[in-house]
């Protein structure tokens, strides 16, 4: 779920996006002083909000269809709420590269070329693309939590169907360094062993921070000293804090959570 502020509005929407095993269906809420009312509801896309005007507030709503074989489908599409209070849609007005995903997924000018790039945590790796699809970096192994999932079958009118699995990975968080200093990223590490090779199925529950800054000419990547007991659910910055939803370390089901924040720079 994510809060969605219309540019050059006061109204504050929840934008909801859920899974019944067989599709997705989002679904808008809206803030009416303290109550919460059904905007929009059986939309055919998982919604994704995004601040791209750096101001702390996600202005910009996007919606993706799903498909079976990807998960993630085209086309995208951006909201917007007319004069009379109807939910426009309409081709995306930033060019986002093909392999966007709007669920975990960052757009940021991390590197300062006047562009956007898409980062968003992918097989085990932080990946950055340009807007032109290309990978520009992509960070060491034992990146995620891989606390959330689900799973679906390819072709569910077969008899015996393959079946797919997705990880729902939380989006890193841009925040601005110390004075003369670059923005960062932050982002989780799982408590993997960092040996390329094991014969043991890790079952840590333990979760790193890793930092990511461009410096001009290049990815710098470290790990945050901060050992957090217990899956990294979600993240998000606020008056120059790190917001982290951490769910209990027995806990497979993100029950029993609890809310911390730190005070974090890049190494």
């Amino acid at each position: 779920m994510r809060w969605w502020q219309p540019e050059g509005s006061s109204r504050l929407f929840l934008a909801l996006t859920t899974w019944d095993g067989e599709k997705v269906e989002g679904m808008l809420l809206r803030l009416d002083g303290d109550q919460v009312t059904e905007f929009r509801t059986n939309l055919p896309f998982m919604l994704g909000a995004f601040d791209l005007d750096g101001n702390r507030t996600a202005e910009t709503l996007i919606g993706q269809p799903f498909n079976r074989n990807d998960f993630y489908g085209q086309p995208l599409r951006e909201f917007s709420i007319s004069a009379d209070n109807a939910l426009q849609q309409n081709t995306p007005s930033l060019s986002l590269p093909a392999s966007f995903r709007v669920i975990g997924s960052l757009l940021t000018d991390l590197t300062g070329d006047g562009k956007f790039e898409s980062i968003s945590i992918s097989d085990s790796a932080l990946v950055v693309r340009n807007s032109s699809d290309n990978v520009i970096h992509r960070s060491e192994r034992n990146v995620g939590t891989e606390l959330s999932s689900l799973s679906y079958e390819l072709n569910p009118s077969q008899a015996f169907s393959p079946v797919a699995h997705v990880n729902i990975e939380p989006s890193p968080v841009l925040l601005n360094g110390p004075e003369n200093q670059k923005r960062f990223l932050i982002f989780p590490r799982n408590g993997r062993s960092d040996t390329p090779i094991s014969s043991v199925a890790s079952t840590s529950t333990t979760n790193r921070l890793g930092s990511l800054v461009f410096d001009g000419t290049r990815f710098i990547e470290s790990t945050v000293p901060y050992r957090l007991e217990g899956r990294i659910a979600a993240m998000a910055q606020e008056d120059g804090k790190l917001w982290i939803l951490l769910s209990a370390a027995n806990s497979d089901n993100g029950r029993g959570a609890e809310l911390l924040s730190l005070t974090t720079k890049p190494l």
